[in-house]
């Protein structure tokens, strides 16, 4: 396991940022994955009170600024770009220790924007590409993200 992952799941607890109740959604597949493994986590989404994995229902937070121990909590996002930028700001500012930025979190337009506010969080900057990471060397301005699958 890499060090970016490692660093991820050294939280006791997991949030999941565009948790869908829909099961053809990664959102709802992402929180599925968590659940499965008996990982403590906490599904945020605006949309919808409640999401039920398996036979278990989570209730729903509806931004990183509502966790109940965020300094204590890694949270993976999968909201559409435009989306993601604020849900890193509210991390940022409930004081979220590690995000991961799932695929279709982010796009070449935002790319910059995410990368100059994962700096201002002070964590490392990776992207996934065909289940990898690879860390990205800011300096390098040509260095772009993975576009969103289709």
């Amino acid at each position: 396991m890499d060090l970016a992952a490692r660093t991820f799941f050294a939280s006791p607890l997991f949030a999941v940022a565009g948790a869908s109740q829909s099961p053809h959604k990664f959102g709802h597949k992402l929180l599925a994955w968590y659940h499965s493994r008996s990982l403590p986590v906490q599904p945020i989404t605006p949309s919808t009170p409640t999401i039920t994995i398996a036979s278990t229902e989570y209730t729903t937070i509806a931004s990183p600024r509502e966790l109940p121990h965020p300094t204590q909590t890694s949270l993976s996002i999968v909201t559409p770009p435009k989306v993601t930028i604020g849900v890193l700001r509210e991390a940022k500012e409930a004081g979220v220790p590690a995000v991961w930025l799932q695929p279709g979190s982010f796009d070449e337009e935002g790319s910059v924007r995410v990368l100059n506010l994962l700096d201002t969080l002070s964590l490392p900057k990776y992207k996934i590409i065909q289940n990898q990471t690879q860390k990205i060397d800011k300096t390098l301005p040509e260095t772009k993200l993975s576009p969103k699958p289709r």
